[in-house]
């Protein structure tokens, strides 16, 4: 249980917000005793003040003195959502291990962002809550790792598969080291100084500009594929194709949206233990929705490619679609009719 609070107590949307709309109800000159961390507030009510204690996390009851473990039927839904919550990264990291050893054995510097992307998903599965931020940062090397493989459709499709741009590859890295450079110091100096604002708006500002960023690039990239296959006929056998792939990028960005209310909702009602254990359950369905997603995406299991017949033309172009990672390219090929009969 404590170790999912430190998950969502770690983001950046309630966080910030829980300090800026609730220190100012603090009383300085309460007259009761708030037992694990629960504060005194102060309610005036026809010109009497009267206190009461706003219980923390894990205790309930009017000195904050009952945890929640004492109530059978509560810790019978944590044991089901505990039992969720590993069964389901479990599956993912059996899945993520089958998409690379798929793609062969290979050394690191020959993988592609695809199973790079694949391998940090991995981690944010195994590794949950083993350090203190570690999750966060995982998966926003992985979402950057996705917006960069749309960059790079765009480009292979543009280009008809002659090349690559490599330069995509270096905007991966910046934005991963970015990740890095800007969430350690903040989480570690939030970990060091638990109760300082500075630290809690500093995390907050750069988790905020990092989700900004990574749904621009979504949204950019993938509106600029959807426009350029929308119309062409060259495309046909691509459209089948990618337009899965952008019903799964649009799903991806909604669940942000939801997952972002779901911690908003959290930030008023997360006191009350059932709130708690259903606004948990609630995001860790969001979640597993996000990295089955990302993993359809990145899977090497496509459809059959399919055969468009021009009504100018009696040419039939085919495309087949190769994501192996150690292909640097996708070919386009067009292939001569079969001769009359």
């Amino acid at each position: 249980m404590h170790s999912d609070l430190n998950v969502l107590g770690m983001n950046a949307v309630w966080i910030l917000a829980l300090s800026l709309c609730l220190l100012p109800a603090v009383s300085g000159d309460c007259n009761i005793t708030c037992h694990n961390y629960g504060r005194c507030l102060s309610e005036t009510m026809g010109g009497n003040i009267t206190y009461y204690c706003d219980c923390s996390y894990y205790y309930e009851g009017e000195f904050c003195l009952d945890p929640w473990r004492s109530d059978a039927s509560f810790m019978k839904y944590m044991n089901v959502y505990t039992s969720f919550t590993v069964v389901t990264n479990g599956a993912l990291l059996f899945w993520i291990l089958y998409e690379i050893w798929k793609s062969g054995v290979a050394r690191w510097t020959k993988y592609s962002v695809v199973t790079f992307s694949i391998f940090l998903i991995a981690l944010g599965s195994l590794a949950y809550t083993v350090l203190y931020d570690l999750p966060f940062i995982v998966w926003f090397s992985a979402g950057f790792g996705l917006a960069v493989y749309w960059m790079e459709l765009v480009q292979m499709t543009q280009s008809l598969g002659d090349h690559i741009i490599n330069k995509y590859r270096i905007v991966t890295r910046i934005l991963i080291a970015t990740v890095y450079i800007l969430l350690v110091p903040s989480a570690i100096y939030l970990s060091v100084y638990p109760e300082s604002l500075a630290a809690l708006v500093l995390y907050d500002v750069f988790f905020l500009l990092l989700l900004l960023i990574f749904l621009f690039l979504t949204l950019l990239f993938g509106i600029k594929l959807i426009r350029l296959i929308s119309d062409d006929v060259q495309y046909e056998n691509l459209r089948i194709f990618l337009r899965r792939i952008i019903y799964h990028m649009i799903s991806v960005v909604i669940i942000y949206v939801f997952a972002v209310i779901s911690l908003i909702v959290f930030l008023f009602r997360g006191r009350n233990k059932w709130w708690y254990i259903g606004i948990h359950w609630t995001i860790r369905v969001e979640e597993l929705v996000v990295c089955l997603s990302v993993l359809y995406i990145f899977s090497r299991k496509r459809p059959p490619s399919r055969s468009h017949l021009s009504k100018d033309r009696g040419d039939t172009v085919a495309v087949p679609i190769n994501t192996r990672p150690d292909h640097a390219k996708m070919k386009l090929e067009v292939h001569d009719p079969p001769p009359a009969v």
